[in-house]
């Protein structure tokens, strides 16, 4: 598929076409400021953030540098893998490395922006998670837990009314970003999440839920 037949849009929500997207990366030690500081000053307004830690995984909503969830939990670089904070618009992406500066880790960092910056091919799609039931005992208000037989369980921060196996998962909206070669080749240079989305309608999640 080259250039000139990438707009299209298919049954089960993948959609491909053009956006305009900017792109900043760099390294941080979280020495001098925290992890919240350093989102607020990247990542300003409202969203949903992932972090995946050394012994679990926490999802919850953003708001201007705060990290809202059901333990009341901030983010620890020490404990850190990988954030991911989000909204329709833009994603803040930060992960560890293996490398150190004055025995401080180094953290990479990448901000993505779709509302400015130069033109660039993408293709979306909603991606199901795991989690065919909803365990109510676990969830309270403003969250829901949901789990499968296999033991798996995530909770979201927003009220779910129901899971049905086919025909209302919970699934992710993720956008991935297409750069093409000299012979009109595509390849994938990088991805992000956009929100929360159920169902065969991709109902979206997020902050007004």
């Amino acid at each position: 598929m080259g250039k000139n037949n990438f707009d299209y849009e298919t049954n089960n929500g993948l959609v491909s076409g053009k956006c305009k997207s900017n792109v900043e990366k760099g390294l941080t030690d979280f020495s001098k400021k925290s992890i919240s500081e350093f989102a607020k000053d990247k990542f300003a307004g409202e969203g949903v953030y992932i972090a995946y830690l050394f012994n679990k995984v926490t999802i919850g909503k953003y708001s201007d540098g705060k990290f809202i969830n059901r333990e009341n939990e901030d983010i620890n670089a020490e404990y850190l893998i990988r954030l991911r904070i989000f909204d329709k618009d833009k994603e803040l992406l930060i992960y560890r490395t293996e490398e150190k500066k004055e025995n401080n880790t180094l953290f990479k960092f990448r901000l993505r922006t779709d509302t400015e910056g130069e033109e660039t091919f993408f293709t979306e799609a909603n991606q199901v998670l795991f989690g065919t039931d909803i365990d109510e005992s676990k969830s309270g208000k403003g969250y829901t837990t949901i789990i499968e037989d296999r033991g798996t369980e995530i909770t979201l921060p927003f009220k779910i009314a129901g899971i049905y196996t086919e025909k209302n998962r919970i699934k992710i909206k993720t956008k991935h970003y297409i750069e093409f070669d000299g012979n009109d080749n595509a390849g994938y240079i990088d991805a992000r999440f956009i929100e929360f989305t159920q169902g065969f309608e991709n109902k979206p999640y997020g902050k007004e839920n």
